[in-house]
């Protein structure tokens, strides 16, 4: 997408970019905390709701992504930004010589 013009990449695609290290490092956690440790509570989410038993793994996922991106996004303002703000003030940009 480097290169595209800013009017075909929609916002939120964008601001996926800017968070994808973090969805990158916190997805597997995340995606063992809801299958593995809350997996007892999602099915009795979804027992209570009566859904159908194979909706389990559309609800997970998509709980999986939200959370993703909600821990992705807090990481990205709290962690990563004050870093990169960091190293804008550290970066020394050699000019060529006379």
């Amino acid at each position: 997408a480097l290169g595209t013009p800013e009017r075909y990449c929609p916002g939120w695609l964008t601001y996926l970019g800017k968070i994808s290290y973090g969805l990158y490092l916190f997805h597997s956690l995340v995606f063992f905390c809801v299958f593995e440790l809350w997996r007892h509570w999602l099915e009795g989410m979804v027992m209570a709701l009566r859904l159908p038993p194979a909706i389990l793994s559309a609800v997970g996922t998509v709980l999986v992504l939200l959370i993703t991106i909600g821990i992705a996004s807090l990481s990205y303002r709290f962690f990563e930004l004050p870093f990169l703000r960091l190293k804008e003030r550290f970066t020394l940009v050699r000019s060529r010589p006379d």
